[in-house]
């Protein structure tokens, strides 16, 4: 009778472990898993929103009459044809370079060209829009080198895309011809970004 009754709960305790307690084992687990996914998601969306605090908080302490003046005029919202010529016109009178001439603006968008296997791609897709800006100008190469240098450190971002060098005999203030004087004509591609 005790060997029957050992059998019977043997049986019960094998049957309630595969009907009962390994399902429930098993969605134990699962239930593990799905929860450290969750945290791990949590954490992700916790280190999003710290980051996106930080950055609020660097944009907050930008000075807003200086250092964001020098932000919008690196890459602008809109274009000012007038203030992009003044700007170029400034840098050339500080190199001493006064007679430029030939300007004329061309509108450059916001393509790129990708080269893929024998083939241009042009690109339409962009967040940015372009204008090239033309002109030329007679100089020595000192004036030129140091003109380009003050191009490069200006605030505007752009690329000179075009350049075009002419020997030239001119005559310095005194009279006397001067061999280092050169024709420039460059084109210059400042960017923008789309409203």
């Amino acid at each position: 009778m005790n060997l029957a009754i050992s059998i019977i709960l043997i049986i019960i305790s094998i049957g309630s472990f595969f009907t009962f307690i390994d399902p429930t084992y098993q969605d134990i687990k699962e239930l593990k898993e799905v929860k450290s996914s969750y945290l791990e998601k949590e954490n992700s969306a916790l280190l999003i929103q710290k980051t996106k605090d930080d950055l609020t908080q660097i944009y907050t302490e930008i000075n807003q009459n200086d250092n964001l003046k020098k932000i919008e005029k690196f890459l602008p919202d809109n274009i000012d044809n007038i203030e992009l010529i003044v700007d170029i016109n400034r840098i050339a009178r500080e190199r001493n370079i006064r007679n430029i001439s030939d300007i004329s603006l061309e509108r450059g968008g916001g393509s790129s060209k990708i080269i893929d296997a024998n083939k241009i791609v042009i690109k339409k897709d962009t967040d940015y829009e372009s204008v090239i800006l033309s002109f030329s100008f007679v100089s020595n190469y000192e004036n030129f080198k140091k003109f380009l240098g003050d191009l490069r450190q200006s605030l505007r971002l752009s690329d000179i895309s075009n350049i075009s060098i002419r020997k030239e005999f001119g005559r310095d203030n005194s009279g006397n011809i001067e061999n280092d004087i050169f024709s420039y004509s460059l084109s210059i591609r400042t960017y923008w970004l789309k409203k």
